[in-house]
């Protein structure tokens, strides 16, 4: 009885080694896995915190790129002003020399009427005068001719 027991209390023992062996091995891959998860872990809060890094400065870069944006379209804005305000200048510019050629035109017209006004008295005039030396010396021939026959009477 005493070896039966024995050979029971071996084997008991030899499954319990067994079955610590197999429970140090479960512990052992428990472990192994648990020293893996960990480094995963320790992976995947680097990857966030570089994620978060690479936001802050992608914001950052959108922040900057919105300002350029607004300054540009304050810009554009101002360019536009400028521009509508040289269009209106232009339109002046336009209507204003309209006006001036219609006022250059007409002083043209009357520039060549008030010259072909002067011609034709100054024509009437030269007329008049050689009108006037005929007449004088018609005058003068008569009071020649009048001397002459007075001294003719004498």
């Amino acid at each position: 009885c005493t070896n039966e027991r024995m050979e029971r209390t071996v084997q008991a023992l030899q499954i319990a080694g067994q079955g610590a062996a197999n429970a140090r091995a479960d512990a052992d891959a428990a472990e192994a896995c648990a020293a893996s998860m960990a480094t995963q872990l320790q992976a995947l809060q680097n990857v966030v915190e570089e994620t978060k890094r690479a936001s802050q400065v992608l914001y950052q870069e959108h922040e900057q790129v919105a300002a350029g944006a607004r300054s540009m379209e304050a810009h554009l804005l101002q360019r536009e002003t400028e521009l509508a305000r040289a269009k209106k200048g232009e339109r002046q510019w336009k209507v204003e020399r309209e006006e001036m050629t219609r006022a250059a035109k007409k002083l043209g017209e009357e520039t060549k009427l008030l010259r072909q006004e002067l011609q034709q008295v100054t024509q009437e005039l030269q007329d008049m005068r050689h009108e006037a030396d005929q007449h004088e010396a018609i005058e003068q021939a008569r009071k020649d001719r009048a001397s002459m026959v007075e001294r003719e009477l004498r």
